[in-house]
């Protein structure tokens, strides 16, 4: 046999020389004799091991493919590969689960599945895929313990064993490989930290109180898109009247405006509702009223306003030797004449020019349009009681307050049982000149000519209106700039008396965005304000006493009250004014949503049906809240435990030519336990000696079989310093220079002949050749 240049066996092989090198200098016929074995023996040395060099030996090695085998590294992993990945889904399926039931109600799995036992299960799953790959890192680490020239503790051996089946194996592992091993420390830590994993895991999901959707339940509020729904007035016999019930609830709200009769009460079964399907808030200046607005819908409606104004400073004051009289601009007085005295005085104006400076530009706007501009003028003597006089010149009080229809926007919720709206919008109606559809004795022009000629006080044919811009009609939202585009539109001309100008603005727009008041029925609540609420006096000779102005049968209930609740017992002032018409407006306004506001404008219609907003019910219960941060630890660990994986695979990897994966195995103790190399050989016999471990009334001739006890065998092992020969320890060895007869003298084991084989020292290398 000889080796090619590529380093094969060839069928025919040039005798090695006693250098170990090819003998050039032979002749054909030399070497076909060389090749006779007798020849041969004759060459052959006395030891051929001595005069061979270590290189040819590698040479011959390498020819025969004996150091090139490769262990199947991933294939010892497997099992840890899939546990570390199978870890990482796990981790993703907690924070999955909490993220998607995060803010919402518990899901409902039965009787006896819940979140958190979902949640259990998952972690300690987690916890033993994790427990699975670290204590396996733990355990392959041992057999790299003792893979240099340094000599380990064979207790060690334990130790590594233990680290990695349990705490307390952990723990006394930690300070032995600190600073000398980080991966198995690390792998020790993490096993450790993993009994945390369920704790941080459940405090992950902890529950709150919130509230979801109750379906099924009820829940509106009502709304005026068009008043009234029902007959509120009357002109079979002459001019506009109002019906009954239109006097009626007025006299209520003038009379109780904050009673119970007057309040809106919305349905809602649960005690907790919004409404969200109203329209967008605009915030680009519509929002008049300086309130704040979020992102929250609106809902609009046919409302009453109020705007008061102070006008004491215009009052004038004159004496006489009667006493003082104080008045007006207009014309309306009061005095405190002796017998007269009359001290209060309430009325209607329809001319406020007289205001001066104080008719300011918005004034004019909403008083064109009012229902009613009522002046108030009282004394206000209380101040005067106290020092026994019964009346000082100066203590007066005058103020003007209009009210006018005009459309509210308001942001409505139910918390508690209790209705709570927020008013963010609101501005004046104004006359359509437009006439309807099957009008044909009206134009816009022979509108704008009777326009001209009235007011809010006798207009009875034009409807006050007024479009909701930004509105929102079948799921889009559209505001002025592009209503028009909407399929079916209505065309409007609203005569508008801005300041500084007058005229008509043409818009068309979806029906749903337009809100209308009937203009009769409007005329019907002005002869109530007139008549019945806003006009009589007070006089104070000999006793306080306050009469209607008017004929009104109804006067008598609704003026009368009126002033005895302005006059306040002498202590009237502008504060207490405004408040009582803001409260009277609002109840007013409560009326027009749920007695006589509609969903639908239909003029010619009698019936119409109740306008509701309807709403979302929300049922108080618990919900899930995720707190992430408590994931931070099984996150970590799962990352630190991949780290560490992938380190030892690579480690695994790059000796994959000369180490097999045995990892928590202990068959190789027990196969190749002559590789363990004992520092000194005669430490276990002298241990094994045992006179001093005999136990009381062992016979001597017992001593053969009596074993060592555990603790017995830790203390020998503790002072037993080992290592374990590797193969490439054995090549490094030879190289340098092994003890052949040491080599020699070891067996080749019955299972590596069952194999292909791994690697081979200098004996089996010669008896493979000489074989």
């Amino acid at each position: 046999m000889r080796f090619g240049h590529e380093g094969h066996m060839t069928n025919s092989m040039t005798p090695i020389s006693h250098y170990g090198a090819y003998d050039h200098g032979q002749t054909s016929s030399d070497r076909e004799r060389s090749l006779e074995p007798d020849h041969q023996a004759s060459m052959a040395p006395e030891n051929l091991k001595d005069q061979i060099g270590p290189q040819f030996i590698v040479t011959v090695a390498n020819s025969l493919g004996l150091t090139q085998h490769s262990y199947d590294i991933f294939r010892a992993w497997v099992w840890e590969i899939l546990s570390i990945w199978f870890a990482i889904g796990l981790l993703s399926a907690i924070a999955a689960l909490l993220i998607s039931f995060n803010g919402h109600l518990p899901p409902d799995w039965g009787a006896n599945i819940n979140l958190n036992a979902v949640l259990a299960l998952l972690s300690t799953v987690f916890r033993a895929m994790l427990v699975i790959v670290v204590s396996q890192i733990i355990s392959q680490r041992k057999w790299d313990w003792y893979h240099n020239d340094r000599l380990r503790p064979l207790a060690d051996l334990q130790r590594f064993d233990t680290g990695s089946r349990g705490v307390l194996g952990a723990v006394s592992l930690v300070p032995r490989v600190l600073r000398r091993d980080l991966i198995a420390l690390f792998a020790a830590i993490i096993l450790l930290a993993s009994f945390l994993v369920g704790p941080f895991v459940q405090q992950a999901s902890r529950t709150i109180s919130c509230s979801h959707q109750a379906l099924g339940m009820a829940a509106s509020l009502p709304y005026a898109h068009f008043v009234p729904r029902t007959d509120g007035y009357t002109n079979k016999d002459g001019p506009t009247q109002p019906t009954t019930d239109t006097r009626v609830t007025l006299l209520s709200s003038a009379t109780a405006a904050d009673g119970v009769e007057n309040r809106i009460t919305a349905t809602c079964a649960t005690g907790n509702c919004t409404f969200p399907g109203g329209d967008p808030i605009d915030d680009n200046g519509t929002n008049n009223l300086g309130l704040s607005s979020d992102n929250s819908t609106s809902h609009s409606t046919v409302a009453l306003c109020n705007k008061c104004a102070d006008i004491t400073s215009l009052v004038s004051t004159s004496s006489s030797e009667f006493g003082h009289m104080y008045s007006l601009p207009n014309g309306f007085n009061i005095s405190d004449y002796i017998p007269d005295f009359r001290t209060v005085l309430i009325s209607p104006a329809t001319d406020l020019e007289w205001l001066g400076d104080k008719f300011t530009s918005e004034l004019r706007t909403i008083s064109r349009w009012a229902f009613s501009n009522v002046t108030f003028l009282t004394l206000t003597p209380q101040e005067c009681r106290t020092s026994g006089q019964l009346s000082c010149p100066g203590a007066y009080q005058a103020a003007l307050c209009v009210l006018y229809p005009c459309l509210q926007s308001y942001v409505a919720s139910v918390i508690n049982g209790e209705l709570s709206e927020e008013l963010i919008q609101s501005s004046p109606m104004q006359p359509n000149l437009m006439p309807d559809a099957d009008d044909s004795y009206s134009s816009v022009e022979s509108n704008l000519e009777i326009i001209q000629r009235v007011s809010g006080y006798d207009n009875d044919q034009l409807h006050y209106t007024s479009v909701k811009s930004p509105c929102q009609v079948d799921e889009a939202t559209y505001d002025l700039q592009n209503m028009s585009s909407y399929p079916a539109t209505t065309n409007l001309s609203l005569f508008t008396t801005d300041p500084g100008s007058s005229g008509v603005r043409n818009l068309s727009a979806p029906e749903a965005c337009i809100y209308r008041h009937h203009a009769k029925f409007g005329k019907a609540v002005t002869t109530v304000f007139e008549a019945d609420l806003f006009a009589g006096t007070c006089n104070q000779y000999r006793s306080f006493t306050c009469l209607p102005t008017s004929e009104s049968v109804w006067g008598g209930l609704g003026s009368i009250k009126v002033l005895e609740t302005l006059y306040n017992n002498g202590s009237a002032n502008f504060s207490l004014t405004n408040n009582w018409f803001e409260s009277f407006a609002k109840a007013v306004s409560n009326r027009y949503r749920f007695q006589f506001g509609s969903s639908i404008y239909n003029e010619s219609a009698t019936d119409l049906p109740v306008g509701e907003i309807q709403g979302v019910a929300w049922q108080a219960s618990t919900c899930v809240l995720m707190q992430e941060q408590w994931l931070a630890l099984p996150a970590g660990l799962a990352f630190a435990a991949a780290i560490l994986f992938v380190w030892t695979i690579a480690s695994s990897w790059r000796h994959r030519h000369t180490r097999p994966v045995w990892k928590d195995n202990i068959l190789p103790m027990l196969l190749y336990s002559d590789r363990l190399e004992l520092k000194d050989p005669q430490i276990l016999t002298r241990h094994l000696d045992r006179d001093d471990l005999i136990k009381d009334g062992t016979c001597l001739e017992e001593h053969d079989n009596v074993l060592l006890e555990t603790t017995e065998m830790e203390k020998i092992a503790g002072r037993t310093l080992v290592k374990f020969r590797w193969p490439e320890n054995a090549e490094r060895q030879s190289v340098v220079g092994d003890d052949s007869a040491a080599l020699a003298g070891r067996q080749e084991k019955w299972w590596v002949l069952r194999r292909k084989p791994r690697q081979f020292d200098t004996d089996s290398l010669l008896e493979r050749w000489e074989n």
